[in-house]
């Protein structure tokens, strides 16, 4: 594409300039550094991730009754809205600007055409690399959604109506994204999860925070799960090809991919345990947050000190074993991902559709709590409907009404896989390594799981394969590889207490609730 570049006494607009030149502005401009595997290293201060306190979305009356508003919907006015936009324009018109042309979703029929306007070259660099560069823009002459991201803004809560000096607001309206005083450049890309995550539901099509792939044959598999789970790293598989890593739609007879790249967690990042994410982190890469060696510029994944959740963004092109088209078909396979640090959960269940709902809703996985010594509890449960409960605008049920939908629809088959601790929890058992669940994923999508012999895990109502190829079998029942089994027991009691005080805000067919979970065991 042609290089276009304005300029006035007070402005200069660089427009769609190729990822090579924006990287070199960005190192001109001071903005960040080479690593040694040739990517941009940045720092973005101390906001090393999402900030959900400040985001906002416009509460207008096209829109207003579909929203379900609360701590995560947060509603603004447009008066709010439309002074604080004016105000950061005015800020980008007195300082050197990027804007792409770009698309949000793979799918002919479903894309996004947006135009991103920043102030930061490396942000630039990010959504280009985050986000499709079509062949052709906008073929269909739809409306453009605009982004503005200005990280040198400051907001004044009096003034600005923000809870900080730094806000995210969306105005499905006026097809507007306002990311004001926020260097993390995740912000960009969850905010237009959320504006497809409200917009395709219409069109009958499940928007989803999972990842995708798909197998030399065009079987499609599906991982979900929250932050930290494996969805990135199991997706990203040498043996299969990589459709996306991190959100999807999911619409009759196809799945498509809604980035053109990949966000990747890599605190701890080896090429051992993730070859493919590893050897992706190359020129045309950005890395947030990740220390580097003063002299010779080579990262240390191990390294926290800036923040553990140090992420590398890179575009697929950098990725070897991907399905060109971004998009394939329905899937064969659907998988839930749950780190479960409490270590009661299995490695490996097959789920009913009753059961795959219950689960979808639950968004369970386990952080871990306090590591200091005489903490009384190693870990704390989260449960984030559908996966993904920050980046969804509408009520649960419509995800998954739309979920259940696609699965009769298709036959699709659905496991739930943890991700986390086996013989105990946190501080006391071990982690799954990544080969076992690699090799629980594969016999899964080889089919070797479909009509295995299982047995009901007491409690938990989860139907458990007795074997696995590749799995240790005294794996798969977690009960069996703790030492105290009455340890386990109280342990899975209080857990299932907290799956079913989760389940109680949701109003649903009585086969769901009683494919979850039950105490008396």
């Amino acid at each position: 594409m042609a290089v276009d570049i304005s300029s006035t006494s007070k402005q200069t607009t660089h427009v769609d300039l190729s990822s090579p030149v924006v990287a070199e502005l960005a190192l001109l401009r001071g903005e960040g550094q080479f690593a040694s595997n040739g990517a941009i290293v940045v720092q973005t201060g101390a906001r090393t991730g999402r900030s959900p306190r400040d985001r906002f979305i416009v509460d207008e009356p096209s829109t207003s009754e579909s929203i379900d508003w609360g701590d995560i919907n947060q509603p603004t006015t447009p008066e709010i809205f439309d002074a604080l936009w004016d105000r950061v324009q005015l800020h980008m018109e007195d300082r050197e600007t990027f804007v792409s042309n770009l698309h949000v979703g793979a799918d002919p029929e479903h894309y996004l055409p947006i135009e991103v306007n920043t102030e930061y070259a490396w942000h630039t660099l990010f959504g280009k690399a985050l986000f499709i560069t079509p062949e052709h823009y906008n073929p269909h002459n739809k409306e453009i959604w605009q982004i503005i991201n200005a990280p040198g803004f400051s907001c004044d809560p009096q003034r600005d109506g923000t809870n900080s000096d730094g806000t995210v607001m969306i105005n499905f309206a006026q097809r507007k994204v306002l990311i004001a005083g926020m260097r993390y450049a995740g912000e960009m890309k969850k905010s237009m999860f959320s504006v497809l995550n409200f917009l395709l539901p219409e069109k009958d099509v499940l928007p989803m925070h999972c990842s995708a792939n798909m197998g030399a044959d065009g079987d499609v598999t599906l991982f979900f799960g929250l932050s930290g789970t494996g969805k990135t790293t199991l997706s990203a598989d040498p043996d299969r090809f990589l459709i996306g890593d991190d959100e999807h739609g999911w619409g009759k007879g196809t799945v498509f991919n809604f980035e053109g790249g990949c966000y990747a967690k890599c605190i701890n990042l080896t090429r051992k345990n993730e070859p493919v994410i590893f050897d992706a982190i190359s020129f045309g890469a950005i890395v947030e947050n990740v220390v580097i060696d003063p002299e010779t510029r080579v990262p240390d994944y191990a390294d926290s000190t800036l923040t553990e959740n140090t992420r590398a963004c890179y575009p697929r092109d950098n990725i070897e074993a991907k399905v060109p088209d971004n998009r394939g078909g329905e899937p064969s396979y659907v998988i839930f991902l749950t780190c479960d640090v409490s270590g009661v959960l299995p490695p490996v269940a097959k789920l009913s559709k009753e059961a795959a709902a219950y689960h979808f809703l639950s968004g369970y996985t386990a952080q871990v709590g306090s590591t200091e010594i005489g903490s009384t509890e190693a870990f704390k449960t989260t449960f984030s409907t559908c996966f993904g409960a920050p980046f969804f605008p509408r009520p649960a049920g419509v995800y998954a009404d739309l979920l259940i939908k696609r699965i009769e629809d298709f036959h699709s088959r659905v496991f739930l896989v943890n991700t986390g601790w086996t013989g105990g929890g946190y501080g006391v058992g071990e982690r799954f390594s990544i080969p076992t669940t690699r090799a629980i994923i594969t016999a899964i999508q080889a089919g070797e799981l479909d009509n295995a012999e299982y047995e009901t895990l007491p409690g938990f109502n989860l139907q458990v394969p007795k074997a696995v190829n590749g799995v240790e079998s005294n794996l798969l029942n977690p009960r069996n590889t703790w030492s105290d089994q009455a340890a386990y027991d109280a342990t899975a009691r209080t857990l299932i207490g907290k799956f079913n005080e989760n389940f109680q805000k949701y109003d649903v067919d009585p086969a769901i609730v009683a494919a979850g979970p039950v105490a008396d065991f």
